[in-house]
């Protein structure tokens, strides 16, 4: 009986282990999309300031 309730720890232990795993591959995603945004921003208000600079 010890054994059974051993083996079901650890296999709640690997699933937390995998949905962690899973949102730290969302949250790194996430943060690729929003850099690419925010670079896709900053390159289209450039040449509006040098424009408007002149």
């Amino acid at each position: 009986m010890a054994i059974g309730g051993l083996i079901g720890l650890l296999d709640d232990v690997a699933a937390l282990a995998k949905l962690t795993a899973a949102s730290l591959d969302d949250v790194s995603a996430a943060a690729g999309r929003a850099t690419a945004k925010a670079a896709g921003v900053v390159s289209r208000l450039v040449p509006i300031q040098r424009a408007h600079s002149k």
